[in-house]
């Protein structure tokens, strides 16, 4: 498979059942190609300090292929953890969730209530547990204000003039009639475009020269 098309796959179906991508007619070797990408996005989403190579092995040993294979699921793997990240913030909520629990564990071996209650706060703080839900907002039930073309200005708060386009009518043509066109013969002008275009403090300089 093009590694285009494996991508798009993994997109769409990383982590889908792998019964149902087999009942939606997607060849076997496919599922195994998006089973193996989902293992190393997942790999790698929760120990993010583990280098690549160890994420290579991990898919090797789990999956039994090619270190090349490994390596290509790696990178898909790994252009979807940037492309989600990207698209919402929910890579970054599930992963302050996973650190914060793993505190509150730790404080709670060590007999700690008030790193625990911290911890606590926190969670309720970076997921808004102290706020409403928001309602989606209903898309199909917002229309266009439809907009009509109009010669009221009352519309916008004006006081219609009577009779407007007659004296409009009446206006040009009492102002154009009174319009004289004269025959003017042409002349070059002639100027030194430098001498135009000097600043006031060049032509001062020039003064004591």
């Amino acid at each position: 498979m093009a590694r285009n098309n494996k991508i798009s796959l993994c997109e769409n179906y990383l982590f889908e059942d792998k019964d149902k991508m087999l009942a939606l007619s997607i060849p076997e070797v496919d599922v195994q190609s998006v089973l193996r990408v989902r293992s190393a996005y997942t790999f790698a989403r929760d120990f993010p300090s583990r280098k690549g190579k160890e994420i290579v092995d991990y898919v090797m040993a789990e999956f039994g292929v090619q270190k090349s294979i490994a390596y290509e699921d790696l990178k898909i793997a790994q252009f979807l953890l940037g492309h989600f990240e990207k698209a919402s913030k929910d890579f970054h909520r599930w992963r302050f969730n996973q650190r914060n629990e793993e505190t509150r564990e730790f404080a709670r071996k060590m007999k700690h209530p008030m790193a625990m209650a911290k911890a606590d706060a926190d969670y309720a703080k970076y997921n808004n547990l102290d706020k409403e839900d928001t309602e989606p907002i209903d898309w199909e039930k917002i229309y266009i204000q439809p907009f009509f073309p109009t010669e009221d200005p009352s519309v916008i708060g004006l006081k219609p003039i009577p009779n407007l386009r007659e004296k409009i009518t009446k206006l040009k043509k009492k102002y154009l009639d009174e319009i004289e066109s004269v025959d003017v013969e042409y002349e070059d002008v002639t100027f030194n475009s430098e001498e135009i275009f000097k600043t006031t403090e060049e032509k001062e300089n020039e003064k004591w020269q």
